[in-house]
């Protein structure tokens, strides 16, 4: 049996089937203030704090040393950081999010956030906080410090991640707040708006789909798809009927026969294939390869005429046709994207 380790870390946080690390729930108010007072510290600021317990612990014994001495000239100087950092308000600042709706999994994806100086006074010093991720996904770079943002300005920082299972993810906004001159602690945040993503699964690189051709006519078929130079065939010419159009009248028909004819058309109606993933899959290693294959078969069939109807065969039943302007590869990604083995396997 394969472990994944990288869940297990993550193994007190649950993860829906669906909606892949949707933010949690409000913590109590007593909890959020320790958070609060954790997040607000930098990294250098926690790496302080661990320093200034160690000494602490070993300055307990007051009558025998003075460590203590130290411990509260650390503890001083992290309590003023904090302090000082609840008078850095970001006043006249926003925050925005830039990112692409989907990426494929393994592929490195670019999130540029953007901070808007409305005031007339430049502000110096601004940390970019990402969001927690999902144990599928991680850092590959985090983002860098505003250094200052003119007034009327904006300025930009880029942070990339990469996430290795597909889904569809709500994150928490990024976080934007200016560091005390210390650099051990920052002030209130401006968040961006929630980051909302779709993984998409990798495309298999699909040379050739062996397939019988052409377009054929048949009863039925789709009147709402769009209109190319071989969507109508003449089928032939009948007698006119009072309320056919005068532009498909047969002129030579009409002068054979001295009666008036018209040109009668038929559609044609397109090849149709149908691409079937099913959900019934011995492992999540099958059945993600099945999905990846799928991704492939369907992008190399979109390149052609025909429709593709793409059919999800789990606990429940989706499907969805592209091709001729009734649906995208895109789409057809996003519905692969969130496709989930059937329960019982």
């Amino acid at each position: 049996m394969k472990i994944d380790w990288a869940r297990l870390n993550y193994i007190l946080i649950p993860t829906p089937p669906r909606v892949r690390a949707t933010p949690p729930r409000p913590l109590p108010r007593a909890v959020r203030v320790l958070f609060g007072i954790g997040s607000s510290l930098t990294d250098s600021g926690r790496v302080m704090l661990v320093a200034t317990l160690l000494v602490g612990g070993f300055g307990l014994d007051i009558s025998r040393t003075r460590v203590y001495l130290l411990f509260a000239m650390l503890a001083g100087v992290l309590y003023t950081s904090l302090a000082a950092g609840r008078l850095l308000r970001p006043r006249g600042l926003s925050a925005s999010l830039r990112n692409p709706p989907r990426v494929a999994c393994d592929e490195d994806v670019s999130f540029v956030v953007a901070v808007r100086n409305d005031g007339e006074q430049p502000v110096h010093a601004l940390r970019v906080r990402g969001p927690f991720l999902p144990h599928f996904g991680s850092y590959v770079s985090r983002p860098a410090v505003v250094e200052e943002v003119l007034g009327g300005a904006e300025a930009t920082s880029i942070v990339t991640m990469r996430f290795t299972r597909r889904g569809e993810l709500h994150l928490r906004p990024f976080q934007v707040a200016r560091l005390v001159p210390l650099g051990l602690a920052t002030g209130p945040s401006i968040e961006t708006g929630p980051l909302r993503l779709r993984v998409v699964p990798r495309v298999a690189n699909v040379v050739r789909v062996d397939l019988p051709g052409a377009a054929r006519h048949q009863p039925g078929g789709i009147p709402f798809a769009s209109r190319t130079g071989e969507s109508m065939d003449l089928k032939g010419v009948r007698p006119y009927r009072p309320g056919d159009p005068l532009r498909d009248l047969h002129a030579r028909t009409w002068a054979r026969t001295g009666e008036p004819y018209v040109r009668e058309y038929q559609e044609e109606y397109f090849s149709r294939i149908g691409v079937v993933l099913d959900a019934d899959a011995e492992d999540d290693d099958a059945f993600e390869a099945a999905v990846s294959l799928s991704a492939g078969v369907v992008a190399r069939l979109s390149r052609g005429e025909a429709l593709v109807d793409l059919l999800l065969v789990g606990d429940e039943l989706r499907e969805l046709t592209i091709g001729r302007s009734l649906g995208f590869l895109d789409q057809a990604l996003d519905e692969l994207a969130i496709a989930e083995r059937a329960a019982g396997f």
